[in-house]
């Protein structure tokens, strides 16, 4: 690199530029072939092969993760001062789980009662209902085609 200083009249500037670079490039490689060089020294020392030390490391690796995971679950638990629910309250979450779909088939029922009560009327809930009576009214007509026509709807 020092001769190169001296050349002055015979290199170019860019000329002096590539041989910057590969002067930078030539000295990465040259660490990372020295660090590689000390790894394995360390590993004769040690005594162990580079295949050992990657399996150990994996192994290290699982342990680290199963850890983390048991610690996430083990924060996620309930805590011993924390009461569970009784037999009684969860009764009551299922009885109110279960009251949810119960409705749509009492809303249903309802419905199809005020379809029978408004058949001699040709009205559905009235008249004055928002929520589309008219196309309730011809999708009941036509289920009521389908039955007397003998294909069986399933509702």
């Amino acid at each position: 690199m020092c001769a190169l200083l001296l050349w002055n009249e015979d290199v170019t500037p860019t000329l002096k530029g590539l041989f910057v670079v590969q002067a930078i490039l030539s000295f990465a490689v040259g660490c990372l072939i020295s660090s590689l060089l000390c790894f394995h020294i360390y590993l004769l020392y040690i005594g162990i092969g580079t295949y050992d030390w990657l399996i150990r490391r994996a192994r290290e690796q699982k342990k680290k993760k199963k850890e983390e995971r048991e610690r996430k679950e083990k924060m996620n638990r309930p805590s011993k001062n924390e009461i569970a629910p009784s037999e009684e309250e969860e009764e009551e979450i299922k009885t109110k789980s279960k009251d949810t779909t119960t409705a749509s088939s009492d809303d249903y029922e309802k419905r199809a009662n005020n379809y029978e009560d408004a058949k001699g009327n040709n009205e559905v809930g009235g008249g004055d209902d928002k929520d589309g009576g008219d196309i309730e009214l011809s999708i009941m007509k036509s289920e009521e085609e389908k039955e007397e026509s003998g294909v069986a709807s399933e509702v």
